[in-house]
């Protein structure tokens, strides 16, 4: 059953959005500035969020090189910011030149977003090139199937449809379920290495469209607290890391199942 999402309007209440700023960091001056009321339709907005969190913006990415742009689409140029107001449930892209809302975006599996973070376009040279992959929390969902069910999904930002997604599958199931926080990364090999933050669960799943849930568990690790949109980064990523004395040597485990429940372990004082 779908809930009255989007049903309501608003007229003389204080309200608070975001700014976006770019800044010179040898000037410290601001360089460009974007304000959400200026450019977004203020009655556009989550009920269950204060008017003092309209927007919530939780992530911005300057948009890589990609297909689209090369095929003659100029609304993914390269530069241009693909942003997240997460309480609106629908990503943007601002062009970078003149502000303005070039495209607008969801996803209508269920009902669509239901508080997402990290919208980020798949670079070139990585499986999925051009898509945009995201981490749909499901906290406030527009249906009550979809209650306690974090989803993980790539978008085809042409076609509007999603080409993958992963989930845990069943009526309230938390296996897989991260309400706040939440971030995702498209490995080189094709996989997709998740963080669910509220559980301090960072685990890889396979890129399986004959999978019912999207992909298969290849590896895990459960942290003693949360975590923050971690990511993973190669040993020579930068020459601090190239400076790690390596104490052990990489080794195979067995992953879980998809249906296993996990728990962090308790941290003994």
């Amino acid at each position: 059953m779908e809930l009255p999402w989007g049903t309501f309007k608003r007229s003389g209440v204080n309200m608070r959005g975001d700014v976006l700023l770019e800044v010179n960091p040898k000037t410290d001056k601001v360089v460009w500035k974007w304000n959400t009321w200026e450019h977004l339709d203020l009655n556009k907005f989550s009920p269950v969020c204060p008017n003092s969190d309209w927007t919530h913006m939780n992530s911005i990415q300057e948009l890589p090189e990609n297909k689209w742009y090369d095929g003659g689409d100029k609304r993914f140029k390269s530069g241009n910011l693909l942003v997240n107001p997460r309480n609106l449930d629908e990503f943007y892209i601002i062009e970078k030149e003149t502000g303005k809302v070039v495209w607008a975006g969801n996803h209508s599996y269920k009902y669509g977003l239901a508080h997402c973070h990290e919208p980020q376009m798949i670079a070139k040279g990585l499986p999925g090139a051009g898509n945009i992959i995201f981490f749909d929390n499901g906290l406030f969902a527009k249906t009550r199937d979809r209650v306690g069910m974090t989803l993980l999904g790539e978008l085809n930002p042409v076609t509007g449809e999603l080409e993958w997604q992963y989930e845990s599958k069943g009526y309230s199931n938390m296996h897989f379920f991260s309400k706040t926080m939440g971030s995702e990364s498209r490995l080189p090999n094709g996989n997709t290495f998740i963080s669910e933050d509220n559980t301090g669960r960072l685990f890889e799943v396979t890129h399986d469209l004959k999978n019912p849930e999207g992909g298969e568990i290849v590896w895990e690790y459960m942290m003693p607290t949360y975590s923050q949109r971690s990511r993973i980064y190669l040993a020579d990523y930068c020459p601090q890391f190239k400076q790690i004395k390596r104490v052990t040597k990489p080794f195979a485990v067995n992953p879980p199942k998809n249906e296993d429940f996990h728990i962090a372990p308790t941290i003994q004082k």
